[in-house]
Order: structure tokens, then C-alpha cells, then sequence
């Protein structure tokens, strides 16, 4: 360990101090940088005979900076040799950085030679025992020579100026360049290790990319050291290039592994775009450094850098702040990766200029070098133990699906057996209620008992069907029909419901006859299934297509196309659509009813026959099914005497299932309200066209009914009717229960109408998410009907509490506890003040009323009368009156003058009402005040 700090300390002494050329103790090195004056060249065209004439300004400074510009930088400095050593000197120029100086010495004659040297320039000697850019001068006791030199150099860049004694110079050279060495072993020994484990030991994905950034370090320490480039090319410019890109590419390898190491899932979203954003601005900025090198390029390159940097120390910040979990193995090295870089580039631009930066960087350097070294056994051990308990989550995995699997079986298996089950029971309901209707065929009570027995019929059917091809008991029995007339009776089974819906049902087959093998039943229900999800998503006035191809002379495949004008499936949704129990629409507020079981049900009936299914489909557009099936088909002419009244009839299970099908598939629209007047006002909202029939018909001997068939219906004949109860179904599609009952409660025009919930939802949570949205009840499905109608006749019971309540006519001596409504009270307010600015106007009446309050009249008056049992003109009355009331209290004038002014023409009537309503007369209770 000891060796170690020993080495450590090396480096970072010939790294940090080197370019400040303290070689020994005796005086044989100067730094002649306060001496020197500068003339900087904007326009880059003076020779050096110009400049010898021009004006340069003194500088004092021991380190000189240069900024990123296109400018050449002219130097002059006077040197005298104050030494009684040897006339052999060098002058060193300490950034090996900078692309191009020239060093203008004169010689004996006072003719001034030209050493040409910096990155961009070929150099006497490799560039890895190259320490510095320098020049060899003679320089006899007591002689002076004025050097000039000339800078060119896009980057900016932080430079000295030193003078030393050749021998000694050359020979503290070796010293230096032996630790160099050292360190470009370090540094390609540890690449190369570091590569070998993770190519065969360490697979993780987080080594993997701290791998790829040790190798952009790795170049990138070499570009820095002008190394790197002379290994890809032999021009001095395109190798200089090389060095240069090799450490602005630095930001791709550290954002992937900040994306390999922080959760950035837990970050908020822009972070990992403004990641890729770096990588992508990077890439580019590289490209323009190579193929158009300026000085531009460059230093927004270098911003990209610091700013990479600064955002990542951001990062981690964050992340301790907020107690994310990483990996502290790769971050402590990674962090002090970054610090050994990050201030290299803030002292290029200018931002720091300090004498330790150097050795700081070298110490970051060398301790992310020593850091990983140490937590690379952690890391490889934490990996072991990670694919140990891999190794075993796969074991405990396998069993587990081992175990699902029999499972799985158990459950097909109960499927089966339950539904076999259910049958019976099924057929005892649906033949008793057969003969029922034909017994009362007004009675539609029991059509819709019938119906949705019947659709329960088909469901358990198909589950049987399934549990069946899971057996592999499904077998292909083959039949000879008459395809033509098989396929125009399966179709126009769904006619009348075209016409229901005014859909547009075309049917083409490009045979007029057409004999061959099928399996009756089972096209049967892959048709059934296929046109009833056709017709399901349709909408009114649209078009379905079906088009029948039977084979040609050199095909033997039948193809049946399904096209409608529907709403369409997701393209991301497509590959599931054949999944069990799948449905595109898969919340609570879908538009339409449905197992999942029908699509999977048809392709394994497909597949059964051998055939395929292909599906196309365009949200909005429509969906287009093809099935490729494959058929014996029979010579037309051998047939024609054959078999020739025979009916192809569809089966007792298809008559059913359409029967189901239609009945859920057409809705039949609102009951038409009844003329009764007398009668309260019921919204019955339900997408379910049996379930209003069944509710409707509960109350139509003590409500007027109407109906909407989902959410956004609802409410639209809630504000339009103003009904007196509403009773709602939690799942409809566009606006479910909960959002219904929310707009009904928040809106002004119907905020005091109870609302009841149905739901076959019987959790805690439903019911309280329920309340929460003010519903006034809650009742689950399957209900009784004396309780339905108990709820009912208790919400009615609580709204007329709040009529006695806003008309002030609450039993003297009992109490009420009612919940009254925000809204009401303030749309009563509203009222009274609309009323108060009419006060006398006795021609103010119901209509102006009403477009004042921004309602129609009967919404106005369905509304007075659910809050205060008044119609509208006996609340504008009953208003008057009471403002008469308080202003005979306080004897503001005459009756007659008060009746004026609160809107009464005739004195006699004002008189008789306000008799009625106070039990005296108006002068009586002016007295009696």
C-alpha cells in the first residue's frame, strides 16, 4: 500500500508541477513570462516585419491566457544571460496544446531564424517523448536577444514561458518522461483488464457502460497527451483533430452510464430527453470540429462538456436529496472521473486560473484510477450473488409456472363441468318463458327475461367450446352444402338489424352455386361472432361489406372478407385482440358490453379447421377480417339434381345467440314520456336497453319515465328535463356513473336532483367513491324491487323535507336535519335577487324571469318547484309579499304606496293575497307592528 502512495504521489508531482519546470535546486530555469508583451493580430495577415513595428503591451503575468478566437498572438520578450554557465539554453513553452508557435530567434548575425512547432506541426521526434514545445537558443554571457513568437491556437489555452540550461533540461527530461511512460501503462494496463471482465466475468449492463467510458477516457487521456492521433494518421492537422474530438466525445460515455446507474425513472421526464439531447448535440458538434475546424466549434463543444458535467453533480444532488437508491461502487469513481476534467475545461474558457488546478486534476486522476481498483471486487462479488439469486428466481419461477399451469387445468377444467351445469337449468328458464310469450305476447317483461337467458345461453356455450379445443377434443365434422345459399341465409339473419340501425349491408359471392365440405357449426359461430362485433362498433349510417371468394380452378381456399366502417382498433392494440378474455376498450366507462371471449373463441376455431385469420384495422376508419379456409369443393353440374330441396336452416344455438346478439346490439331508444302531468319526473340512465325496460317499468304507475342510454345522455336530458329522481348505472360508456352524478351535483340547473347508483360493484370502495361524488343512494345488482322502490320513495321523502325547508314552512315544534345544497342556495339567491331588482315592475313575469336566470321556462319552473313546491309565479308572489311584509314592519308609507312598490297594480288584489298568506290584512298588520 505503501508503493502505491509513493507512485501516486510521482505522478501527480511530474503531472502537476512539470510545467512549472522545477527541476533542481541551482539556478538553471527562469519563468520570462512577466517579461514578456503581447500584440494580438485580429485580422491574421501582418508578417513579422509589420509586427517588429507595431506597439505591444506589457502583460506581468507569470501564466498567460488565450481565449478561443481566429486571432494570431504575437510575443516578445528580451532575454540577457546573466550566468557564468554555458551558452546552450532552452526555451520551453509549457501548453503542448496549442496548435501552432513559431519561435523567431536571431543568430549571431541578427538574423532572425524560425523554429516551427505546437500539435498541428510535425515534430523531430514521437510525440509520447515529446514533454513540451521548445526551442534551442545561444545565449553567451551578458548577451541580450529580443525573441519574438508567434501564437496560433483556436483553443483557448493557459501557457508559460521558461528559459533553462540544456544540459540539466535534458537530462530531468528523462526522469519525466520515465514516470510518463509509467502512466500510459497504468492506463492502457487498466483498459485492458477492465475489458476482459466484462467480456467474460462481469455481464451486467451498468459495467458494461462504465467499461465504454474508461475506453473514451482512456482516448481522451491520450488525445490530451498528443499521443493518440499520430496512431491513426501520419498528417500532424488530422492527428491533432483525433486528440481533440477524443475528449469532447467524453459526454456520450458519461450520460450512459448516469442512465445505467441513476433511476432516472424517478427523475422527472425532461432529465432523460435532455440526456439524449447531449449525446445527439455531441455527435454533431464532433462532426463540425473534424470537417469544419474553427474556433466556434470548439468552445460550444467545451460548454457541452462543463455543462454535462455540472448536470450530472445535479443528478446525484438530487438523488441524495431525495433518498433514491445507486450504486455508490461505480459512482464515487465515476464522480471523481468527472472531476478530473471538469476543471481542465473551466480553466480552457477562462473561468478559473488558479495554481492548483493542475494537481487537483491529477489527484482526481490518479484516485479514480485507485477507487475503482479497490471496488471492483465488490462489484464483481455483488454481480456473482446477483446471478446466484437469479439463477434461483428462475428455478422459483419455472415451479411457479409449473404450478399455474396445473392450475390453469383445474380451472378449464371447473369451466367445463359448470357449464354443462348451467345448461340445464338454462333450458328449464328459457322453454317455460317461450311458452309465456306466446301465452302474453304484450307481456315484453318476458322477451327480456328470454333474451338475456338466452345470451347466457351463448356465453356458456362458447366457454364450453373453449374448454373443448383446450382438451383437443374439438374434432372437424365435414358436411356437403350448398355454400351460395348457406352463406346468403347466415347473413341476412343480421338484415333486419341493419335496417334497424340504418347501416348499410352489402353481401357479394362470385359464384351464383356452390357445393362443398364444411363444418356447419363451427363457420356458423366463427360468422356469428365476426358480424355481431361488426355490427357492435358501427355506428348508425355507416357501411359493412362482406365478400365471399370461392376457389378457383387453381385454388382449393375459400376467403370470406369482413369490412366495416367502425370505430376501429389501435395499432399498438392489434396483436392482442385475439387474447382471452381481452378487450380494447377496457374501462369501467366502455362503450360497449362484451367477455373477450368471442375473438379467441374464433381463432382457435380457425385454427381448428386449418385455416387463418388475418385482421387490418385504422382507428376511426374502420376494421377489415379476412379468413383463409381451406374447401372441398364438388363439380357444380354433378350436383345440380342432387340434394336439391334441401334447406340449409340455421341451427336452434345460432337462432339464440342473434336473438341475444340484436337485442344487445339495437338499442330501441327512449320510452316516450307520458302525458300524465301530475306525475313526478323519473331519469332512468342505463346502456343496457333491458335493465330501463325492467327499472321503467317498476315505476311507470308512479313516475313519468325517460330514458338515456349513457352518461353524456344523461345529463343532457337531465338539464333539459330537470327530473325529479334519477336513477343511473355506474359502467356506461363516454361518461360513467361517478362522472355523471359529479356534473349532476356541480351543476346549478340540477344540483338538488337525487341521484341513485346501480352497480354490480359491491366493494366498500365503490360505494364511498360513490358518496364522495354526493350520490344520494347506492344499490347493488342484483336488486328486489320493494327495495328499489324504498330508496326511491326515501330520497323523494328528503327532497320535499328541503322544500319545507326553502319555503319556510317547517312544522312549528319538529326538527329536520336536511342536507342542503351549496349550489341551491345559491341559485335561490340568485333568484330573490333578480327578483328584488324587478321588485316594481309589475309587469315582470315568468319569461322575463327565466331569460334573466339564463333557463327556459319549464327549466326554470321544474327547478322552483323541486327546491320550494311553488310554481314560478307564486315564488315571484310570495316574494312581493314578503318584501311588503318587512316594509309595513318599518312603516315606509302607505299600504297603497308599499303595494306599488312591490309590484302590485290593484289594491284589492294585493289585499286578498296578503291576507291569505299572513292571516291579515295589510292594514291590520301594519297596526299590529
Amino acid at each position: 500500500m505503501k508503493g502505491i502512495f509513493i507512485v501516486l504521489f510521482a505522478c501527480c508531482t511530474f503531472f502537476a508541477f512539470g510545467q512549472q519546470k522545477i527541476f533542481s535546486n541551482r539556478d538553471v530555469s527562469e519563468n520570462v513570462t512577466p517579461h514578456i508583451s503581447i500584440f494580438e493580430d485580429k485580422s491574421s495577415e501582418f508578417s513579422f516585419e509589420d509586427v517588429q513595428s507595431k506597439q505591444f503591451l506589457n502583460q506581468n503575468k507569470k501564466i498567460l491566457y488565450f481565449p478561443f478566437s481566429a486571432s494570431i498572438y504575437w510575443l516578445k520578450v528580451k532575454i540577457k544571460n546573466n550566468s557564468s554557465l554555458e551558452n546552450k539554453w532552452i526555451l520551453e513553452w509549457d501548453n503542448p496544446y496549442t496548435e501552432n508557435i513559431d519561435f523567431y530567434i536571431p543568430d549571431s548575425n541578427g538574423r532572425y531564424q524560425v523554429t516551427k512547432t505546437g500539435s498541428f506541426v510535425h515534430l523531430p521526434k514521437l510525440k509520447f517523448t515529446q514533454h513540451n514545445l521548445e526551442a534551442n537558443i545561444r545565449l553567451d554571457k551578458n548577451q541580450e536577444k529580443i525573441i519574438y513568437l508567434k501564437v496560433q491556437s483556436n483553443r483557448g489555452h493557459n501557457s508559460s514561458l521558461f528559459i533553462h540550461q540544456a544540459d540539466v533540461y535534458k537530462e530531468n527530461l528523462q526522469s519525466v518522461l520515465l514516470v510518463k511512460g509509467f502512466m500510459y501503462g497504468l492506463v492502457f494496463l487498466r483498459l485492458f483488464y477492465i475489458l476482459l471482465i466484462a467480456v467474460f466475468a462481469v455481464k451486467e449492463s451498468a459495467f458494461r457502460y462504465y467499461s465504454l467510458l474508461l475506453v473514451i477516457r482512456s482516448f481522451a487521456f491520450f488525445g490530451i497527451s498528443q499521443v493518440l492521433g499520430d496512431f491513426f494518421s501520419n498528417n500532424p492537422i488530422q492527428a491533432g483533430l483525433i486528440n481533440i474530438v477524443s475528449y469532447h466525445i467524453l459526454p456520450i460515455g458519461q450520460v450512459l452510464v448516469v442512465m445505467a446507474i441513476l433511476p432516472l425513472n424517478r427523475f422527472p421526464t425532461f432529465v432523460k430527453i435532455l440526456l439524449y439531447l447531449i449525446i445527439v448535440i455531441t455527435v454533431v458538434l464532433s462532426f463540425f470540429i473534424v470537417f469544419d475546424y474553427r474556433w466556434n466549434w470548439i468552445l460550444t463543444s467545451t460548454y457541452v462538456v462543463i455543462f454535462t458535467q455540472l448536470l450530472i453533480f445535479g443528478l446525484y444532488a438530487f438523488a441524495v436529496l431525495k433518498k433514491y437508491a445507486f450504486n455508490i461502487y461505480y459512482s464515487i469513481p465515476f464522480l471523481l472521473g468527472i472531476g478530473s476534467y471538469i476543471f481542465m475545461q473551466m480553466r480552457a474558457i477562462g473561468w478559473i486560473d488558479f495554481f492548483w488546478i493542475l494537481p487537483l486534476t491529477l489527484f482526481f486522476f490518479m484516485s479514480e484510477i485507485f477507487v475503482f481498483g479497490l471496488f471492483l471486487g465488490k462489484i464483481i462479488i455483488n454481480y456473482e450473488q446477483t446471478k446466484a439469486a437469479s439463477a434461483k428466481q428462475l428455478l422459483f419461477t419455472q415451479a411457479q409456472a409449473n404450478k399455474l399451469q396445473e392450475l390453469d387445468t383445474l380451472k378449464t377444467n371447473f369451466f367445463a363441468n359448470i357449464s354443462h351445469e348451467f345448461r340445464t337449468p338454462l333450458t328449464l328458464i328459457l322453454s317455460p318463458l317461450e311458452d309465456l310469450i306466446k301465452e302474453f305476447p304484450k307481456k315484453e317483461i318476458y322477451q327480456v327475461m328470454h333474451r338475456n337467458a338466452a345470451r347466457l345461453l351463448s356465453l356458456i356455450n362458447q366457454l364450453l367450446d373453449l374448454s373443448k379445443l383446450e382438451a383437443g377434443q374439438m374434432q372437424v365434422e365435414l358436411e356437403k352444402v350448398e355454400l351460395v345459399r348457406y352463406f346468403r341465409t347466415r347473413a341476412s339473419a343480421f338484415s333486419s338489424l341493419a335496417e334497424s340501425k340504418k347501416i348499410t349491408f352489402e353481401i357479394y359471392q362470385n359464384k351464383e352455386k356452390f357445393w362443398g365440405l364444411i363444418d356447419i357449426e363451427k363457420i356458423e359461430k366463427i360468422l356469428v361472432n365476426l358480424l355481431s362485433n361488426a355490427f357492435k362498433f358501427t355506428k348508425d349510417g355507416k357501411k359493412i361489406a362482406v365478400t365471399i371468394l370461392f376457389p378457383t380452378q387453381k385454388s382449393e381456399q375459400l376467403t370470406i372478407k369482413i369490412k366495416d366502417e367502425g370505430i376501429g382498433i389501435p395499432k399498438e392494440k392489434l396483436p392482442k385482440v385475439f387474447d382471452r378474455f381481452y378487450q380494447v376498450e377496457s374501462t369501467q366507462n366502455r362503450g360497449y358490453e362484451g367477455t373477450g371471449i368471442g375473438m379467441a373463441l374464433v381463432k382457435e376455431l380457425v385454427e381448428v379447421l386449418n385455416g387463418k385469420i388475418l385482421i387490418e384495422s385504422e382507428e376511426g376508419f374502420g376494421t377489415t377480417i379476412t379468413l383463409i379456409l381451406p374447401l372441398d369443393a364438388y363439380d357444380l353440374t354433378d350436383q345440380l339434381g342432387e340434394n336439391t330441396n334441401k334447406e340449409v336452416l340455421l341451427s336452434e344455438n345460432t337462432i339464440v345467440l342473434l336473438k341475444s346478439e340484436v337485442a344487445v346490439l339495437y338499442d330501441n331508444g327512449m320510452i316516450e314520456e307520458s302525458n300524465k302531468d301530475n306525475k313526478d319526473l323519473l331519469l332512468i340512465v342505463d346502456d343496457n336497453a333491458d335493465m330501463r325496460l325492467y327499472i321503467s317499468r317498476i315505476f311507470e304507475s308512479e313516475y313519468q319515465i325517460i330514458e338515456a342510454v349513457d352518461g353524456e345522455d344523461g345529463l343532457q336530458k337531465a338539464i333539459e328535463k330537470v327530473p325529479d329522481v334519477i336513477i343511473s348505472d355506474l359502467m356506461m360508456p363516454k361518461m360513467d356513473g361517478f362522472e355523471f352524478c359529479k356534473n349532476i351535483k356541480t351543476n346549478e340547473m340540477t344540483s338538488h336532483i337525487p341521484v341513485i347508483l346501480l352497480t354490480a360493484k359491491a366493494t366498500v370502495q365503490s360505494r364511498i367513491e360513490g358518496f364522495e361524488q354526493e350520490a344520494d343512494d347506492y344499490l347493488v345488482k342484483p336488486f328486489n324491487t320493494e327495495e328499489i322502490k324504498v330508496r326511491v320513495k326515501n330520497v323523494v321523502l328528503i327532497r320535499e323535507k328541503l322544500k319545507k325547508y326553502y319555503t319556510g314552512k317547517i312544522t312549528k315544534g319538529v326538527s329536520y336535519e336536511v342536507k342542503r345544497s351549496v349550489l341551491d342556495e345559491v341559485f335561490l339567491q340568485k333568484a330573490r335577487v333578480i327578483i328584488e331588482q324587478n321588485l316594481s315592475n309589475s309587469k315582470f313575469d315568468v319569461v322575463q324571469f327565466s331569460q334573466a336566470m339564463n333557463l327556459s321556462s319549464s327549466q326554470l319552473l321544474r327547478k322552483i318547484k323541486a327546491l320550494t313546491n311553488l310554481t314560478i309565479n307564486e315564488f315571484i308572489r310570495d316574494f312581493r309579499l314578503q318584501r311588503a311584509a318587512e316594509l309595513l314592519e318599518k312603516k315606509t308609507g302607505t299600504v297603497s304606496e308599499i303595494a306599488f312598490q312591490v309590484g302590485f297594480e290593484h289594491l284589492s288584489y294585493f289585499s286578498k293575497v296578503f291576507q291569505e298568506k299572513f292571516g291579515k290584512l295589510p292594514s291590520e298588520y301594519n297596526e299590529s307592528k
